[in-house]
């Protein structure tokens, strides 16, 4: 079940896992109870792998029970609950999900200690800059700390049938008259406006005028690349 909320959590096999592994065996030679935070540390000194690739190699060994709850961590220590290991992994694999559907993925349940231990561990992973929250049209929706605030907005609303559609439309074929867009899509103008104004808010569309006064409807350049990414990932 836990290879299901993250699909890639990479092998035993991976390079990244190796070298930690390698690194680790080299402390154990001098201390048999080592500490994490001194495995990362020097692998960070000597510039072995980036705090990216060491995380994930520590989630596989994690994981697959190589290092257990008795591994003593700093700012990794966070990520020896299996309950906080899910709720990441989560978030992780579906950037921009509203809290309750990360409850609902990561922690089924409905009683008040479960909710209150769900978010203990929400509160956790964002005071040590696991993940980071945002305030979407009234609701939190939560992305890994190493994406931007913009394409977690993207994801967000990339899971909207209506937005998923504008969004896709434009990256094919804008810029385009805005007023041709409902049309095009077989959609009411009353309800494809209303998304638009939306995307256009959060900066993922732009409206450009030419000299005649007609408003073209555009992604925003600046994100176009990672949105095509993104709809590649969701579809």
């Amino acid at each position: 079940m836990e290879n299901e909320l993250n699909p890639n959590i990479i092998s035993l096999e991976h390079p990244s896992v190796k070298k930690v592994m390698e690194t680790a065996r080299e402390l154990l030679k001098t201390d048999d109870n080592f500490q994490i935070d001194i495995l990362f540390k020097l692998m960070k000194k000597r510039n072995i792998l980036s705090d990216k690739d060491f995380f994930s190699a520590i989630v596989s060994l994690i994981d697959n029970k190589i290092f257990t709850e008795a591994t003593k961590f700093s700012k990794f220590d966070l990520l020896m609950n299996k309950n906080r290991v899910r709720i990441y992994r989560v978030i992780k694999n579906n950037p921009g999900l509203h809290f309750t559907t990360i409850k609902e993925k990561s922690m089924p349940g409905e009683d008040n200690d479960s909710w209150i231990e769900f978010i203990w561990h929400l509160s956790l992973l964002m005071e040590y800059e696991f993940i980071s929250k945002i305030e979407v049209e009234n609701l939190t929706i939560f992305i890994p700390a190493d994406i931007s605030e913009l394409s977690g907005i993207a994801y967000y609303y990339l899971r909207n049938k209506i937005k998923h559609k504008i969004i896709k439309f434009l990256i094919n074929y804008g810029p385009i008259l805005v007023q041709q867009i409902p049309s095009k899509l077989l959609e009411s103008k009353e309800i494809v406006f209303d998304h638009m104004k939306s995307l256009y808010e959060a900066n993922i569309i732009q409206v450009k005028y030419n000299d005649s006064g007609d408003n073209f409807a555009v992604i925003n350049p600046t994100i176009k690349q990672n949105l095509t990414k993104i709809l590649k990932q969701l579809e």
